[in-house]
């Protein structure tokens, strides 16, 4: 029993979704005389299955000739198959229906009827019959069982018929019938399959596991990339690994600047390579590898090729921050001095987060924020009980100078109410 699975669509109105395609037209092609299943499985226009078990529906296939005829040359009922899932249908022909069909090109088409509403499931496609084995362009002489050989190679002792020849004639073989194998019969790229030690199996489509696994990279380590201070660079020179699942045929390197196409280890894997190593510049010290605005990054992004052209790829970012200070003070002057004295600090790319700030446990003291001007004035703050936390703008526009000799604005909020006697947490949007 031949098995060919298909697609049939209910249109309903609704935008096609992915993996269901706007043309449902699909082709089959069939070995004459043949026991054969047509599996549909019935799907909307956005791919949500359609249930023909419960509800009152019928299907119809018809294989035609040419496209007007009436009533076809071939009609099939199709069984829901409930235990397969509420959306398959299964239309089955018996040897009987196709071997006195001539070979060659058929149409055919799917009608459904669900809930009293007719569709084409499937529109008008190719059906193409086969004959069960090709004829020999010679006169035949003898007709004899003997071992089948392909190339002088023996076909595993399967034994074939053959159509012996005289023995000047020129002939061609179109087909052989081999005992032992299913008829032949192919939908969609069916192919021969061998199994792992040569033994010839029945035809069928692939599946993943007759494919090798897709190229990919297992592996690309750049442990000094990471995220840094405004004004801090990336280590000198970093160094990188990369292992792929197959050799790697061919690989570029990106840092932003321009691919540069690597050359130690290729083919193979794992590779190494590292900047201030040919091909690759050095970038000591170079402004590609340091930023001075928080939320600036940098991606370094490997591309790599095994010898079949297949691509895989696979990237490291940095990105730098600034900090910001926040904690409870006594108000005073609004410095730099005043903003690096308070007791907390984080790196960030904005403002919005979680603040946690200590009872200030004394009188006279008031809750500070202070961050790059850049990242603007607060949307909320809200306390830990959800409730509109008030803060006000105390100094904007403040000069602070990191570690690593960057000068940026920052801006300090403090609280519109002096605290003593309660810790907060307070989020900032």
């Amino acid at each position: 029993m031949a098995l060919i699975e298909i697609t049939g669509v209910v249109p309903d109105g609704s935008d096609y979704g992915p993996g269901v395609p706007a043309n449902v037209r699909q082709a089959i092609k069939m070995t004459k005389g043949v026991d054969l299943t047509v599996r549909m499985r019935l799907v909307n226009p956005r791919g949500a299955k359609v249930d023909v078990v419960n509800v009152a529906a019928t299907h119809v296939l018809t294989i035609k000739k040419n496209p007007s005829d009436a009533p076809g040359l071939v009609s099939r009922a199709g069984a829901p198959q409930p235990q397969l899932g509420s959306n398959v249908v299964d239309f089955v022909l018996s040897p009987n229906d196709t071997r006195l069909l001539a070979d060659g090109n058929f149409g055919y088409d799917i009608f459904s009827t669900i809930a009293g509403k007719r569709d084409a499931t499937v529109p008008l496609s190719p059906w193409k019959i086969e004959p069960a084995m090709g004829l020999l362009n010679a006169p035949v002489t003898s007709v004899s069982l003997v071992p089948l050989t392909i190339f002088g190679l023996p076909l595993n002792g399967l034994v074939g018929q053959v159509i012996g020849v005289t023995a000047l004639d020129p002939f061609t073989i179109g087909w052989v019938a081999v005992s032992g194998r299913a008829p032949a019969i192919s939908v969609l790229g069916a192919v021969d399959v061998e199994d792992p030690v040569g033994v010839l199996g029945p035809r069928r489509r692939l599946t993943y596991d007759d494919i090798d696994p897709a190229f990919a990279l297992t592996s690309f380590s750049a442990p000094t990339i990471v995220n840094h201070e405004i004004g801090d660079p990336i280590t000198d020179d970093p160094a990188f690994t990369a292992s792929a699942n197959q050799a790697i045929a061919t690989a570029t390197l990106n840092d932003g600047t321009g691919a540069i196409s690597l050359t130690a280890g290729l083919p193979g894997t794992p590779i190494a390579f590292a900047y201030g190593t040919a091909p690759l510049p050095s970038r000591a010290g170079g402004s590609a590898f340091v930023k001075t605005v928080p939320g600036q990054s940098v991606t370094i992004t490997l591309i790599a090729h095994n010898a079949g052209g297949a691509t895989s790829s696979s990237s490291h970012s940095a990105t730098w921050t600034a900090r910001t200070f926040f904690g409870n003070a006594t108000p005073g002057v609004f410095d730099e001095a005043f903003i690096e004295a308070l007791s907390s600090v984080s790196q960030k790319t904005a403002r919005g987060g979680s603040y946690a700030f200590a009872d200030p446990a004394a009188a006279g003291k008031k809750l500070y924020i202070a961050y790059p001007s850049s990242y603007g004035a607060p949307a909320t703050v809200k306390d830990q009980n959800n409730f509109d936390f008030p803060m006000v703008l105390a100094a904007g526009a403040v000069s602070v100078t990191n570690g690593f000799g960057v000068t940026t604005s920052y801006d300090v909020y403090e609280s519109a109410n002096f605290i003593n006697g309660f810790a907060f947490t307070l989020a900032v949007t």
